[in-house]
This record gives structure tokens, C-alpha cells and sequence, in this order.
């Protein structure tokens, strides 16, 4: 790979693992499906994944740890694995989450440079918790299910709950708006 293409791309494997070596790249959607028991895992450093959307579906984890997730870029996320989720996010403008799930002890942990963050599918960790880490805006429009780990959502500007919103199955719960405080940011 390394030419970014216009139309979608879909990668998938019947049972077994799939490693990002290279980036894959279209203005299109993403979608990548590991069977069975697969993950997919990143094989490099750097930028990894690059779509208009991007959906993953694998029967193990997504990301390679929390020492290596997927890098990826884009405005539509959503992500079903049965072992942890790990991405982190380059946007060039504001991501939708139409839903991150896990299950057994596997976490959700979202990492985002910049942009504002609409959540407007449920996430829902296996035992191992949630993290969101700072977008500028996090709007709450989902549930977010801990599964009963940590729920951290930190944000560099407001957290903002809408109409259908909320937190729950959670050990504990971390809000931090103005991540970065500058004085700017506020949960609401």
C-alpha cells in the first residue's frame, strides 16, 4: 500500500490475524475483519490506517497493547473485538464514534490529537475499563459502559452530556475537562 486510493477498501481473513505493515490509504471507507479468534494488530510505527471511515471487526483485539495501538486517521470510527481496543486518532476534523466494543477483560482505550469528539454509539468495555484521551470536545450523545473498570474521559475544552448520554457499570469515573488548563473547558 501506500497510494491513496478513492473508493473502499476491505481486508478480511476466515480465522486469523491481521497485521498493518504499510499504510493503508483511501478517501473511502476502511474495513478490516479478522475470524475466528483473529486481531488486528499494528505491524509499524506511525500512521497505520487513513479513510473517510474506518470500521474494524475482529474475533480477538484491536491494536497491539496499549505500548502500540492502531494510528489511524479519520472521521468515523467504530471498532467490536474480543480483547482490547487501542487507537489513536490524527483527524482533520471532528470524529463521530458510531461504537467501540469489547468484551471478556478487555479495555476501550481511544487516544485523540485535536478535534472535537461526538460519541454517538455506545462503548462497552469488557471488565478492563474506558479511556478517552483529549479530544478538545467530548459530546456525550451514547452510553458509555465500563463493564465494570474505570471510566477516564478527559478532554482539552468542554464534556458535554446530551439527550441519551451517560456513564454507568463503572468502578470509578473521571471527568477532567481543560485537560490541558489553560482555564478553558468545563463538563457539562
Amino acid at each position: 500500500y501506500g497510494n491513496t486510493l478513492s473508493g473502499p477498501i476491505t481486508l478480511s481473513t476466515t480465522n486469523g490475524s491481521i497485521t498493518v505493515g504499510g499504510v493503508i490509504s483511501t478517501t473511502g471507507a476502511v474495513t478490516l475483519t479478522a475470524g475466528g479468534t483473529g486481531s488486528i494488530l499494528d505491524g509499524n510505527t506511525g500512521l497505520d490506517i487513513s479513510g473517510g471511515s474506518i470500521a474494524f471487526y475482529a474475533g480477538g483485539a484491536i491494536g497491539s497493547g496499549n505500548s502500540n495501538p492502531l494510528d489511524i486517521s479519520t472521521t468515523s470510527l467504530y471498532a467490536s473485538g474480543a480483547g482490547d481496543i487501542d487507537l489513536t486518532n490524527g483527524p482533520t476534523g471532528a470524529v463521530t464514534i458510531t461504537g467501540l466494543s469489547t468484551s471478556g477483560t478487555g479495555a476501550v482505550r481511544y487516544a485523540q490529537g485535536g478535534q472535537a469528539l461526538n460519541i454517538n454509539g455506545t462503548i462497552t468495555s469488557g471488565s478492563g475499563g474506558v479511556l478517552i484521551d483529549p479530544p478538545t470536545d467530548v459530546l456525550i450523545n451514547a452510553r458509555i459502559n465500563g463493564g465494570g473498570g474505570d471510566v477516564t474521559i478527559e478532554a482539552t475544552n468542554n464534556i458535554t452530556f446530551n439527550n441519551g448520554g451517560y456513564v454507568d457499570n463503572a468502578l470509578n469515573v473521571t471527568l477532567r475537562a481543560d485537560d490541558d488548563m489553560i482555564g478553558t473547558g468545563a463538563i457539562i
